[in-house]
């Protein structure tokens, strides 16, 4: 793994501007996280985002609102969950990263957010997401973010 690592960074040394390598970054990153120290998780993601042409950019920025979240960075999580989702929203093929966003946000608000102004946050994200949170009860539906948060804590 230490060799894979010297490689790696070889490669984003000498090719800070190359087009092609922000698509195997993150790959290369999963691969190494477990070596990497917590420190600098982000250092890969944050090389994506200076493409932001690249077809992983918004991947690259939705797990940067995983770190900030893990930091207990709750707003800029929650803000960039925010950007990930409108960027993604009208995307077929980002489908999938667009609900994880959705659902990270609630995660994201349930740390920082009150209770009675949850749908309206909700509703500016996008306003089918709302309504299916709307149909839960309030006090159900802020029971199971804060179980999920409470869940989360006590697993890391």
């Amino acid at each position: 793994m230490k060799e894979a690592r010297q490689v790696y960074d070889k490669l984003l040394r000498t090719t800070p501007k190359l087009e092609v390598r922000p698509r195997g970054a993150p790959r290369v990153r999963r691969l190494l996280l477990r070596e990497q120290p917590a420190r600098r998780r982000g250092g890969s993601y944050k090389q994506v985002l200076k493409f932001p042409k690249s077809s992983v950019y918004w991947y690259a920025m939705y797990k940067m609102g995983w770190i900030d979240l893990n930091k207990q960075r709750f707003q800029d999580a929650l803000e960039t969950f925010f950007q990930v989702a409108q960027a993604t929203k009208n995307d077929k093929k980002q489908e999938v990263l667009n609900r994880a966003s959705k659902k990270d946000f609630v995660r994201a608000y349930s740390e920082i957010g009150k209770a009675d102004k949850a749908f309206d946050a909700f509703k500016r994200v996008d306003a089918n997401f709302a309504s299916t949170w709307k149909r839960c009860s309030p006090t159900s539906t802020w029971s199971r973010a804060r179980a999920t948060k409470a869940s989360t804590s006590i697993a890391t």
